[in-house]
């Protein structure tokens, strides 16, 4: 009786050991992924207080600690623009590979429900994008609602970058999808759309916070 008791509270307990200790990357990081180019870049994630991260991309290697809260981030060089690439993120005998990675231009696709309306809604009037077969260049994430405010969240739901083919093209945002075909026949480079259309949705809500209270004082001085 008391094996038995042990195996269902392991059991029970395994996975959310793994979960707390396992080297873990932020969601938005994610294999097909645009970097932006051009400028220094951010990757974060989790994993044990106290171990190393190193990530490899381009021939570079950047290394960091965990902190006191599980936490970790890595400032990269920036980049020109090209790909694909690899990126190796490890901890010890942990290593999580991100594959296929562009670096371009990143833009922020937000909006209430004329951005999230999709692709397969315009179908009738725009057959021709149907019928392409993939267009490498361009790649988007979808992050799916959430709702906080008491704090900044330091990571989305569970997402993931796709390229645009015959079935992704069905459910990315029309507007998003030809913003990015425009850009891209114009500057010649990858276009990476995070998208982020839900119908509550305020421009506010994508300000980091000091950077909204400068603009509300200065609304302030201005009346």
């Amino acid at each position: 009786m008391q094996i038995k008791r042990f195996i269902i509270l392991f059991t029970f307990l395994f996975p959310a050991y793994k979960c707390y200790c396992s080297l873990k990357v932020a969601t938005i990081f994610s294999s097909h992924m645009v970097i932006q180019r051009n400028c220094p870049i951010k990757i974060w994630g989790s994993g044990i207080t106290g171990k190393s991260v190193s990530v490899k991309f381009r021939g570079d290697e950047y290394e960091t600690t965990v902190d006191n809260k599980g936490n970790w981030l890595v400032l990269t060089a920036p980049y020109f623009a090209g790909g694909p690439f690899d990126m190796i993120i490890q901890s010890d005998s942990q290593k999580v590979i991100l594959e296929d990675l562009l670096v371009g231009d990143v833009w922020l696709c937000s909006g209430q429900s004329n951005m999230h309306m999709k692709m397969k809604s315009v179908q009738k009037n725009f057959p021709e994008e149907f019928k392409i077969s993939k267009i490498d260049e361009i790649r988007y994430i979808e992050v799916p609602s959430q709702l906080n405010f008491h704090e900044e969240a330091s990571d989305i739901k569970p997402s993931k970058w796709n390229k645009i083919n015959s079935k992704s093209i069905y459910n990315v945002s029309a507007a998003a999808y030809f913003f990015a075909k425009e850009i891209q026949n114009q500057l010649n480079i990858p276009i990476g759309l995070i998208i982020s259309a839900q119908t509550p949705l305020v421009i506010q809500s994508n300000q980091i916070r000091d950077g909204a209270r400068s603009i509300q004082q200065c609304y302030k001085n201005m009346c």
